[in-house]
Parts: structure tokens; C-alpha cells; sequence
């Protein structure tokens, strides 16, 4: 079963590069942990229609490293 994780709007990624359509919001969330100073990013694997903001992230934040975690089935 399939259920819409929410996005926290104190903690979310806001896009701030200015590349058409210009939208801030992409379904990504800071998360800190006490004692650390690492930060991570959690977000969903991009869809077609979120590859370009998902991109825009990677490199507004200048990622060193994407870790996915996801089930691949072929069928």
C-alpha cells in the first residue's frame, strides 16, 4: 500500500537557483542528528516529471554523494 509521505516545511530543501519554471519546492527534507555534523538530504527517487529539480538540489547543495534506496522489480 502506497501512502504520501509529508514533506516538513521547517525542514525542506527550497530550491533557490533561478532556472525556468521557477519553482522553490522540491519533496526533499534536511535531516540533522544531535552530536553530528554531518547533514543529510532524504527525498524520493526523481520522477519524470522531477528529474530537473532533483538535478537543481544536487547541485544547489553540492552533494557528494546519493545513496538510493529503493525495491528495482523488472518485470
Amino acid at each position: 500500500m502506497l501512502q504520501d509521505v509529508v514533506c516538513l516545511d521547517h525542514s525542506r530543501v527550497v530550491l533557490t537557483f533561478e532556472v525556468p519554471p521557477c519553482s522553490n519546492y522540491i519533496h526533499a527534507n534536511w535531516i540533522r542528528f544531535e552530536k553530528h555534523d554531518r547533514v543529510f538530504i532524504a527525498t524520493q527517487a526523481p520522477m519524470e516529471n522531477t528529474i530537473e529539480d532533483f538535478w537543481r538540489m544536487i547541485f544547489q547543495e553540492s552533494c557528494s554523494a546519493i545513496i538510493n534506496l529503493v525495491n528495482v522489480r523488472s518485470s
